[in-house]
């Protein structure tokens, strides 16, 4: 790959690179700053206004992660086709607006568990840390690590940003 200065490259040539670091740091900020961070926020508003035990709540979490790892172990060679990775960002992201939205319609703490653990879980592994490594190695060869590291900085300003936004 050539240098992105290197001034024989198109403009498109020069800012996909970019491009493609800042949807993996996105994925990144996004996938845990509603997952682990938002939720600490909400979790006591959540436990006021359902009734559900803040045990059964974060329980839902533990499942989200549980399929989170068992989906991962599993999605490992589909990722590395051609078009893999593209169909699981979109397919994650579609399915996990509509399981956010569902949230909305639940009525017991068993239906919560299911659609946030194991639903969310499901919708959320084409946007983390495995998915957005297999995207930042596939695209860069030099500067692999400072570009793993960039895209990794995604969950830790999720730390940063996501509890005072979400409260303000």
């Amino acid at each position: 790959m050539l240098p992105a200065t290197d001034p024989s490259r198109t403009a498109a040539q020069r800012w996909r690179p970019r491009l493609t670091l800042g949807t993996a740091f996105w994925g990144n900020f996004v996938t845990t700053g509603v997952t682990n961070w938002g939720l600490q926020v909400f979790a006591v508003p959540m436990q006021d206004d359902t009734g559900r035990s803040r045990a059964s709540i974060y329980s839902a979490l533990t499942v989200r992660w549980l399929a989170g790892a068992v989906l991962g172990l599993l999605i490992g060679r589909w990722l590395d086709r051609r078009h893999g990775l593209r169909a699981l960002f979109v397919l994650s992201g579609v399915f996990g607006a509509l399981t956010t939205s569902a949230l909305s319609l639940l009525q017991s703490s068993l239906q919560f568990t299911l659609l946030f653990g194991l639903a969310g879980g499901v919708a959320t592994i084409g946007a983390t840390q495995l998915a957005t490594a297999t995207l930042t190695a596939k695209w860069f060869v030099r500067g692999r690590g400072r570009a793993m590291g960039i895209a990794s900085l995604g969950a830790a300003a999720a730390a940063l940003v996501m509890s005072p936004l979400v409260t303000a």
